[in-house]
């Protein structure tokens, strides 16, 4: 808009009569006019800019204080727990054959498809599109065409 009315003082200067020049103090308040717009459009977008980079640091800093508390109660828990409480044992530090001995203590206990159920599922040929997965479930590395893989009832596909 300043714009278009520059080019008309200048186009209605150049026409004038006797050869009149164009009153320069209209046209550099015209000048910093449209000066003072366009500062006060990249001060706007500063501020939004700076509002929403506060805004994310806030909720990462939030989010980072949150974590840091849960951190903190949890190894709080473990240091009010003895370490040789029956009651309270430590997985994390048990192994398989140790956890699969306290789950059998504790009542049944699945360990999945015995091998004659596994033999009885069908196997099936994989080939690039033909199915959902792509992956052995159990091994993670990509079936190859023409693989020989089992699908189990809960969907999940291996070879």
């Amino acid at each position: 808009r300043e714009r278009a009315a520059v080019n008309r003082l200048r186009a209605g200067g150049a026409a004038a009569a006797g050869g009149r020049d164009v009153d320069a103090e209209l046209m550099a308040q015209v000048q910093m006019a449209m000066h003072m717009n366009e500062m006060e459009n990249r001060m706007q977008e500063r501020q939004l800019l700076m509002m929403a980079l506060n805004q994310g640091a806030g909720v990462d800093q939030a989010q980072a204080e949150e974590e840091r508390l849960m951190q903190r109660a949890i190894e709080e828990s473990k240091r009010e727990q003895p370490a040789d409480d029956p009651s309270n044992p430590d997985v994390d530090r048990m192994s398989y054959e140790q956890i699969m001995q306290m789950q059998e203590n504790a009542g049944h206990v699945s360990r999945g498809y015995s091998s004659a159920e596994i033999q009885r599922i069908p196997a099936r040929l994989w080939y690039q599109g033909r199915t959902n997965h792509s992956c052995c479930h159990i091994c993670m590395e990509e079936f190859k065409s023409g693989v020989r893989f089992k699908t189990l009832k809960c969907a999940h596909s291996y070879c």
